[in-house]
């Protein structure tokens, strides 16, 4: 097989089953909890503090020659605490009612760790901001205002186009939530909450390019039982069900292992936990259909070795394209002591 011909093997060929992966179906079952929340409000910013907790199951990800794989945060948590205190912070902000909230959108999230994945999970410190003064109008009656949160060692920005009501309260103000439920409602209602769970994903199929270092995917996605107007609440129910940031994410991740462990002929159950260094999330508009397949691209556009302590890592910077989401991520994970072949 020449390296300069594409070829055309399925996502379980490369990676196995999907119940036995993260990004297959072990995201699912991992639960995020954001709890004592504390919102303040004043002339220049709105303000959360909170706690979270981030629970996986021991069988989050099953690898045949590794022993228990110890979970971090990743990129979907922190994308989901993310969305859920941006949406708590600029209702209370902007006095948004539900309609509003569920026309809220996120136009541009990223997303940065640490110098080491965050393993402790039980006692997340949370805290965002968000600030008029990063604010800026799109049109009347609409804004995109970018709410800074850090979850642990983790970095969000997350930019959300939503309407302004009557304008930023510059009042002083305080709430209090238990919980995100609280604040939120009914988790089976908010897709960043609890419906994302319920997605079906399908690989149709895939082709990839080993001398270009790029893969192309055509997916499907089937929303959530009742997914939708008007049983779904919060941000960007309005326009739902439709491609996800989440989808964007879980797809490429997929991707970018079937990639990676090309480019070091590794098998998956040879490979360690891939570690998502940073990503940007980018779109120009809310509506993203799921009524047809849609194509996938993701592309290597750097790597290299790099050593950590007595381990040597793969780092890669990539590019990719989803149903109009694009962006870049930078992975890394670590090699097994095998030396693999380099490229």
């Amino acid at each position: 097989m020449t390296l300069s011909r594409p070829v055309r093997p399925s996502l379980a060929d490369c990676l196995g089953p999907a119940e036995h992966r993260f990004f297959g179906d072990g995201f699912r079952r991992v639960r995020q909890r954001l709890h004592d929340i504390r919102v303040v409000r004043g002339p220049h910013a709105a303000e959360a503090r909170a706690r979270a907790s981030v629970r996986y199951p021991p069988d989050w990800s099953a690898k045949s020659t590794k022993g228990t794989l110890v979970p971090h945060l990743s990129s979907i948590d922190t994308l989901l605490l993310g969305a859920q205190l941006a949406e708590i912070l600029l209702v209370h902000a902007y006095d948004l009612d539900p309609g509003a909230r569920s026309r809220m959108w996120l136009r541009e999230v990223r997303l940065r760790a640490g110098g080491r994945p965050q393993e402790d999970l039980d006692h997340l410190a949370v805290h965002g901001v968000a600030r008029p003064a990063e604010s800026v109008p799109v049109v009347d009656g609409l804004r995109a205002t970018v709410v800074h949160t850090r979850i642990g060692s983790m970095d969000v920005r997350s930019e959300v186009q939503h309407e302004t009501g009557d304008g930023y309260r510059a009042d002083s103000g305080e709430a209090r939530h238990a919980s995100a439920v609280d604040a939120l409602g009914e988790p089976c209602r908010c897709y960043f909450v609890e419906q994302f769970r319920h997605r079906g994903l399908e690989f149709v199929d895939m082709a990839v390019d080993r001398a270009a270092r790029e893969i192309d995917a055509t997916v499907r996605i089937t929303p959530a039982p009742g997914e939708g107007h008007p049983f779904s609440t919060g941000l960007e129910a309005a326009y739902g069900p439709s491609a996800s940031m989440i989808d964007a994410i879980t797809v490429t991740g997929q991707l970018t292992q079937v990639l990676l462990y090309a480019l070091d002929g590794l098998d998956r159950h040879d490979s360690d936990t891939l570690w998502l260094r940073r990503a940007t999330l980018s779109t120009r508009l809310p509506l993203r259909a799921l009524d047809r397949p849609f194509p996938a691209r993701a592309r290597i556009e750097d790597t290299h070795r790099l050593a950590m302590a007595d381990d040597t890592w793969r780092a890669c910077d990539l590019s990719y394209s989803f149903h109009g989401i694009s962006g870049r991520f930078a992975v890394a994970h670590r090699l097994p002591d095998r030396g693999p072949r380099s490229r």
